[in-house]
């Protein structure tokens, strides 16, 4: 029975996702991965911040914290920019009903949700597109898209999935936008983009700049081109309307924040002309050889009706090959994601494929040749499928790019390359085959599905299995966290750990952190962090290094170390008596002049400015060693093979420490060790035991702890091994009962959480001034007895402000910074788009509107097209 046209598109778009959910749910059970198994395919950045960031929303959700100003995250940060650039996703509001300790699993039951998505709207996509597409076509078109190496490879960050399956219904949009005069779903879906991840929606814009030229060259002549081009003009400007309540604030964090890199022109003249990292990016392209023979098949036999998608995928490969090209599509620098836009050069591929498997080919004549080359298929797939196992099963350095972190390899590249040319070959046959008229295209179709099958299950154990092979424990061992009692405290405190490496993992199971990984993390918090020794690299902040007497000023209370049994964390503890309240009472005035921390001093005596400044004694003791090392132009120059003894006579408790700074200020931010020619230069020996070895590092360039000592002898001897230069280099000590006697002389502001802020009431015999280790930022709103006061910054990163005599009853609140504006904004673009959509047919008797509108467009287009393509090649030949 023929099924009409209706009917024929919803079993398309049925059976579509139906498929990609058999397939991945074969894949999960038979790899005993969760929801089929207790396997976790969580790794890298997914491990490392979204997981435990949707474990932060989890709490926010529940009412446990706040999305303003979140304890959980950096001693108190705006967790707003944070939810847009990581968790704005539909799915991420499932994580209300899944335990914590769960969540690493349940990461991938997210995979399959938006893997599944991308099944769905590809469908629709094709199926709009191509109204001639049988059903089978657009299947493996589909699972095309939804398995796409884009997909495998940086599922990890699991937002950009949101934007790669909302990226076929923007070309849907694009496509009513001209053909039918209906530009609501591209306003929509543009706009449902930037709330997503306001980030890839910058390379979303890129493209629709593109898509606009390269239609505008094609169709200019067309009396419907003007019109076209101010509805994307217009409905572009409504969707960035409507999104100023996330773009507007989120932007303003951002530019805060501490994400270090050097100016885009630099970057450019730094890097290779052509290819980048090749081993890392083409291989996301070479998941799958299907788009290339059909592209290339289709080639030779002519140009297509549909040149404009050919042009636009020429455009959107050029930055696979040439390296500023890329640089600019990524603002200047990818880091460890080459080809961000990726999803787009596939979803485009794809669309070209789609234009050919549209065509028909006569059926053939002799049916019993066409069922004998599909049984020969079938030996076909039987050889491939062993060959490519013994690939899989004899060499790891086919799974470099999870082993390598995120980079592949010239071994890995080449393994990848073995398969992607038998899988060429394989489909080229079959093609020729089915174009020669001697296979049908029901058991042409059957097939590629067959080989499309086993692309996906290579795809999969190199990218997802693999991590579930190699990394699980990892996932069950951070995920053990989760299950640890919570702290019955209910004074303000905070929480550090000693030596557990994942900044985020702390705050997600609901202990007031100091440490945070993720790109918003505020860069005057990062820079005062660093200053008093807490582990820093790139954009996080661990939650170990430091001292006893910089954990007191920031209300650290409990230490949390990382003992497992049975390969699972069990235990926290408190051994940390030493505490300040989260405010102090001080002499009004006596933070006068220290709103950021002085510049040109060493770490230690920092140490001393602190102490004295927040106790009003010194109880740090720097020890010297038996030769001294000069310091000249503020700088330490060190011999590799030589060494600093010390003999220290601990007779009253000290917590002894040592720390080493390479040539950078500490008001500045630096992403690399190796840079500063540090790292790995130190080894440390206490009464002949080697106690720290290999420091500096990545893991570890904060100051380091080397124990408690009391009523003993210690020789302690500082080995350096290889030559430097170095700003800060000492051995120092923390008087520890001294340091616990003025603690506990220190009176509280009484402050404590309360929403989105902090409250509390105190009693000062005189006009004082307030200290709180609050993170610093410029939006807070502060209220002594009712009335509004001003506040200052304090020691780089805190905030102060002055209290009058009496009894004070204080509340600091906060608002994101631009999130009023940014309703305002949305608020005047919704009313601008329902009276766009009821009248903007009007606007075709507008005289003028259309011409200028398509104007604007062109010039923005064409200085988009120079910006991005011409621009940057240049600067890269003038400056090589």
């Amino acid at each position: 029975m023929k099924l009409d046209g209706s009917k024929q598109r919803l079993l398309k778009l049925a059976l579509s996702p139906l498929f990609t959910l058999c397939v991945i749910s074969l894949l999960f059970f038979f790899n005993d991965l969760y929801p089929f198994g207790q396997r976790s395919i969580s790794w890298a950045n997914m491990t490392r911040q979204f997981i435990p960031l949707l474990n932060n929303l989890k709490d926010i959700l529940d009412g446990q914290s706040s999305l303003f100003l979140n304890f959980e995250s950096a001693s108190g940060m705006n967790f707003y920019g944070v939810f847009f650039y990581y968790l704005s996703s539909p799915f991420s509001f499932l994580v209300k009903f899944v335990a914590k300790e769960e969540m690493f699993k349940f990461g991938n039951v997210l995979v399959i949700f938006k893997i599944l998505a991308c099944s769905l709207t590809s469908a629709y996509c094709f199926d709009y597109c191509h109204k001639k597409l049988d059903t089978l076509s657009v299947i493996i078109l589909s699972n095309l898209y939804a398995f796409c190496g884009y997909n495998l490879m940086y599922y990890q960050i699991m937002t950009w999935i949101d934007v790669v399956y909302l990226f076929p219904l923007l070309i849907v949009g694009l496509k009513r936008l001209i053909e039918e005069d209906k530009p609501s779903v591209y306003i929509v879906v543009l706009s449902l983009a930037c709330v997503m991840h306001y980030y890839l929606t910058y390379m979303l814009a890129i493209f629709v700049f593109l898509f606009t030229l390269i239609y505008f060259i094609f169709n200019h002549k067309n009396s419907d081109c003007n019109r076209v081009c101010r509805n994307i003009l217009l409905g572009s400007l409504i969707a960035v309307l409507l999104t100023a309540i996330v773009w507007l604030p989120s932007f303003i964090q951002y530019g805060n924040s501490s994400r270090v890199s050097v100016s885009i022109i630099k970057s450019i003249c730094l890097r290779n002309f052509f290819f980048h990292e090749y081993q890392t990016s083409l291989p996301m392209l070479m998941v799958s050889a299907l788009p290339l023979v059909l592209i290339l098949g289709r080639m030779l036999r002519g140009w297509s009706e549909q040149r404009k998608e050919y042009v636009l995928l020429f455009l959107m490969l050029v930055p696979w090959a040439i390296e500023p090209i890329d640089l600019i599509w990524h603002t200047g620098n990818y880091m460890c994601y080459p080809c961000r836009f990726g999803f787009i050069s596939i979803f485009l591929a794809l669309l070209c494929c789609a234009d050919i498997l549209e065509e028909r080919v006569r059926p053939p004549k002799n049916k019993v040749v066409s069922w004998l080359i599909y049984l020969g298929s079938l030996i076909l797939l039987f050889f491939s499928y062993k060959y490519i196992c013994n690939i899989l099963n004899d060499s790891e350095d086919i799974y470099r790019y999870i082993d390598g972190e995120m980079h592949g390899s010239d071994e890995s590249f080449l393994l990848i390359s073995k398969i992607f040319l038998l899988m060429s070959f394989n489909y080229a046959l079959i093609y020729g085959l089915y174009r020669c008229r001697v296979l049908s295209r029901n058991f042409f179709l059957v097939i590629i599905g067959s080989f499309l099958i086993l692309e996906i299950f290579t795809g999969t154990k190199i990218y997802m299995v693999h991590v579930a092979d190699k990394r699980n424990m990892e996932s069950e061992v951070y995920a053990s966290v989760y299950n640890l009692p919570k702290i019955n405290d209910e004074d303000f405190h905070r929480i550090k750990n000693f030596n557990l490496s994942n900044a985020n993992l702390l705050g997600s199971a609901g202990f007031k952190a100091i440490s945070h990984y993720t790109s918003l993390i505020d860069a005057s918090y990062m820079i005062m962090m660093k200053s008093l020794g807490y582990n820093s690299a790139w954009t996080s902040i661990e939650s170990f290094g430091g001292t006893s007497l910089t954990d007191a000023i920031l209300s650290v209370k409990y230490l949390f170390i990382n003992e497992k049994k049975d390969n699972l964390i069990t235990n926290y503890t408190t051994n940390l008596p030493s505490v300040l309240p989260l405010s102090i009472v001080m002499p009004k005035g006596k933070l006068d002049g220290a709103e950021y921390l002085p510049n040109g001093l060493e770490r230690v005596e920092l140490q001393k400015y602190l102490s004295n400044l927040i106790l009003g004694e010194d109880v740090i003791v720097r020890y010297e060693a038996d030769k001294t090392l000069s310091k000249v132009d503020g700088v330490y120059t060190v011999k590799g093979d030589s060494e600093l003894n010390y003999t220290l006579d601990m007779k009253d408790k000290h917590s002894l420490y040592f720390e080493l700074l390479g040539r950078s200020s500490l008001n500045t931010l630096s992403v690399s060790l190796s840079s500063l020619s540090v790292s790995d230069s130190v080894e440390i020996w206490i009464n002949g035991d080697k106690v720290l070895d290999d420091y500096p590092s990545w893991s570890n360039d904060g100051i380091v702890y080397l124990g408690d000592y009391e009523n003993t002898i210690l020789h302690v001897r500082i080995c350096f091994k290889k030559d430097f230069e170095c700003s800060s280099l000492a051995l120092f000590g923390v008087n520890f009962y001294k340091l616990n006697e003025l603690c506990q002389r220190a009176q509280s502001g009484n402050l404590n959480v309360k929403g989105s802020g902090l409250y509390g009431k105190c009693n000062v015999a005189a006009d004082s001034t307030l200290f709180v280790s609050l993170p610093y930022n410029d939006n807070f709103v502060v209220k002594v007895n009712g009335v509004q006061v001003p506040y200052s910054r304090a020691l780089t990163g805190f905030v102060s402000f002055t209290l009058p005599q009496g009894e004070d009853e204080i509340e600091i609140t906060f608002i994101p910074k631009g999130l009023v504006l940014g309703v305002v904004i949305s608020s005047l673009g919704l009313v601008v788009f329902v009276l766009y959509l009821r009248f903007y047919r009007r606007l075709d008797s507008v005289s003028g509107l259309d011409n200028f509108a398509t104007w604007v467009m062109v010039v923005i287009s064409g200085v988009v097209f120079t910006g991005v393509y011409i621009v940057p090649v240049v600067i890269k030949i003038f400056c090589s």
